[in-house]
């Protein structure tokens, strides 16, 4: 988690793999772990993770462990000389 922000009990998750560890279930195992951490030691109300559109594995992961797609933010950022759109995820300690 990054981007912690106390006073609106918040923060937001980041994960990256290098290719070759990809679809091994690293972050399908951990990420549960992580949102009990944030929701019960850190006493977040809401954890949010901003995907890049065309990362289908990543929004699967997401999806899986209960976020929500809240919105996307179109041709907001440059990678690789070309426009990409990223999608804003939620989940809240209900």
């Amino acid at each position: 988690m990054n981007d912690l922000k106390e006073e609106h009990k918040k923060a937001e998750l980041g994960f990256w793999l290098l290719k070759e560890h990809w679809g091994k279930g690293y972050i399908s195992e951990a990420l549960p772990e992580i949102c009990k951490f944030g929701f019960i030691k850190r006493k977040l109300h809401r954890i949010e993770a901003i995907v890049e559109q065309e990362n289908t594995n990543s929004k699967k992961c997401l999806i899986k462990n209960n976020f929500l797609l809240e919105g996307t933010m179109k041709e907001c950022e440059i990678k690789n000389g070309r426009y990409i759109s990223l999608e804003i995820y939620a989940k809240l300690n209900s």
